[in-house]
Parts: C-alpha cells; structure tokens; sequence
C-alpha cells in the first residue's frame, strides 16, 4: 500500500512516507496546475527531507492546505514555518 493516496486535488500522506513517493507526488503537484491543493499530514508519522523539500516548494508557488496532528513534528514546523513571502 502506497504512503500517499490522491483524491482529485488532495493528497493523503499515511505512516512514513518515503522518497520512493517523490516522483508520484511530483506528478500530483504538476498535473493539478493552477488549482489548489490540499495536503492532509494528519496520520503521517514522518518523511523523508526531500519530501519535506517538495511540499516548501509547492507552498511557495502554488495555494496549498496543510493539515496537520501535531505541528510539533519536525517535517510540519518545516512546512509551516517556511513562509512563502520568503521565497527567493
């Protein structure tokens, strides 16, 4: 069973999500263009920095949600402090 499930414009992130999952995520975040996303890290225990490096990238030029358990876990203190009026 596959870490990351999609549904339209939102993807589900579950357990530990590997960097195995980069290139389908990748693909998810292309193919939805210009609309919204929605990230839903609620049951995601952790993941791999490059993951953590595409869903800050996505943030910066895209409109994301993220949904989080617990922003106390090192990957969404990553996303959500990454301020997109940062970006270079």
């Amino acid at each position: 069973m596959s870490a990351v499930v999609y549904e339209g414009n939102r993807a589900i992130l579950n357990g530990n999500v590997f960097e195995d999952e980069l290139v389908g995520l990748r693909s998810f975040i292309r193919e939805n263009g210009e609309n919204a996303i929605t990230f839903n890290l609620s049951a995601c225990n952790d993941m791999h920095t490059a993951i953590v490096q595409l869903l800050v990238a996505a943030k910066a030029t895209k409109e994301c949600e993220f949904t989080f358990s617990d922003k106390t876990k090192p990957f969404a203190m990553a996303i959500e402090g990454f301020k997109v009026e940062e970006k270079i």
